[in-house]
């Protein structure tokens, strides 16, 4: 009897057929974008199945928008692929780093509106004269270590309980040992941790005076880690304490997309886009793709 794998999302344009194709056995049945409910799960595990789901698969980091306690207790294995995008995302964090200190954003808007804007701010910072604080210890962020040697920045990290400063020493960097510790000794934040109870506004009303005046905050790894209501708040009632955010996710993303942040000028704001170079999504996709074959232990036509 042939073993389901279904897809709940597939990959675009000419990346599907790269996608698909691994899959592609006699052993195999292939259901493709099936809507995502709150009882799939309990469905797809159903007594009368003769093949109950077994394996969820997630091409990526993030399962915070996966019912994990549910899927342990209906014994479905989950698997993921940490760092599958890393480079992309680290790749995408310089560039918002330089474009928050550089008010790219502000110029082009003047600039197409036929303003010559040049001397119009005043001299952008370089980031090599900033302190930069990084929140979160894994690929992403030491993927982004690397694409910042060739600057002076000092970088310090907040890691989890297992990052020490041993760890923290082999990098070249430094360790903060708390969240406050970070913000009031760095220039510019940048998050790369997954959301759990544990992180779940991270930054909060009560973090956000300790923020350098003048710092910069980062957010492309997940909604939610930053409360966004709060954030709103403190930049409407301190205008210039945060010189730019730059937020690549949202507590409401997709079709719900809304954030009170809209409102600021000096907040460069993207669609969760952080990871999506054809290569980093086609390389999670076939990691993933890879892992569910082998706990399914089926072999490839």
């Amino acid at each position: 009897m042939k073993k389901k794998i279904f897809l709940l999302d597939t990959l675009p344009g000419e990346l599907f057929d790269k996608e698909i194709n691994g899959y592609l056995s006699p052993d195999i049945e292939l259901v493709i974008n099936i809507p995502v409910r709150k009882d799939l799960l309990c469905n797809l595990v159903g007594k009368k199945l003769t093949t109950p789901l077994q394996v969820i698969g997630q091409a990526g980091v993030g399962l915070n928008h996966i019912d994990i306690q549910a899927a342990e207790s209906l014994k479905i294995e989950v698997i993921n692929t940490p760092g599958s995008n890393a480079t992309a995302v680290a790749e995408f964090t310089l560039l918002q780093m330089l474009a928050l200190l550089h008010r790219t954003d502000w110029h082009q808007r003047q600039m197409r509106g036929g303003s010559w804007t040049k001397t119009m701010r005043p001299p952008s910072r370089s980031l090599n004269d900033i302190s930069i604080g990084l929140v979160g210890s894994g690929a992403i962020s030491q993927a982004l270590l690397h694409l910042l040697k060739p600057f002076t920045s000092q970088v310090t990290i907040l890691g989890s309980p297992r990052f020490t400063d041993e760890n923290a020493e082999a990098l070249g960097v430094r360790r903060a040992s708390n969240i406050k510790a970070l913000v009031t000794s760095n220039d510019m934040i940048s998050l790369h941790l997954p959301l759990t109870t544990e992180t779940h506004y991270l930054i909060n009303s009560a973090i956000l005076p300790h923020f350098r005046k003048g710092a910069y905050l980062l957010n492309t790894a997940r909604g939610g880690l930053i409360d966004e209501k709060a954030l709103a708040l403190f930049m409407q009632q301190n205008p210039g304490w945060l010189s730019g955010v730059a937020l690549d996710t949202f507590e409401n993303e997709g079709e719900q997309f809304s954030t009170p942040i809209q409102a600021f000028d000096e907040a460069l704001l993207t669609p969760h886009i952080a990871g999506s170079t054809s290569s980093a999504i086609l390389n999670a996709a076939l990691k993933v793709q890879q892992a569910i074959l082998s706990k399914l232990a089926i072999k490839k036509a």
